[in-house]
């Protein structure tokens, strides 16, 4: 019985690893257009329900809810493209964090700009998560 169990256990584990949309798939940012596109159409396939359209910032974002992550990536004429950008808000000890992963098959100089955008970008968002767990008064 007990080996039946632990079977059970690991098959749905690796189950939900294979449902799980991997955070840092490659291991450097430098990728290839090829990569980009095959990353691109997993995400889409998998979250394609909450697909929003940027075209102000010529972006394409992508939530995980389940995971609190986000994939944003670029649309033709975007500076950067083709790149994309991969958060994930993370509780740590107590303290809210965003963890960030990013990847170009484009302008390098580009994506730098895109990925330091949005690390400014996490600083406001942890800073305004941070104060809505922070009751009024508190020190």
């Amino acid at each position: 019985m007990r080996k039946s169990v632990v079977i059970l256990v690991v098959l749905i584990g690796l189950h939900a690893a294979a449902i799980a949309q991997e955070f840092k798939p490659f291991p450097t940012a430098k990728i290839t257009v090829e990569q980009w596109e095959s990353y691109l159409a997993t995400v889409k396939a998998k979250f394609h329900a909450t697909e929003k359209a940027f075209p102000e910032q010529l972006l394409t974002v992508f939530t995980d809810s389940a995971t609190h992550t986000q994939y944003a990536f670029t649309t033709k004429g975007h500076p950067a493209h083709p790149a994309w950008i991969t958060r994930q808000i993370v509780n740590v000890t107590g303290d809210v964090n965003i963890r960030q992963t990013g990847f170009f098959a484009g302008s390098e100089v580009a994506f730098a700009e895109l990925f330091r955008a949005y690390l400014e970008l996490n600083t406001r968002m942890r800073q305004q998560l941070l104060q809505q767990r922070t009751p009024p008064g508190a020190p």
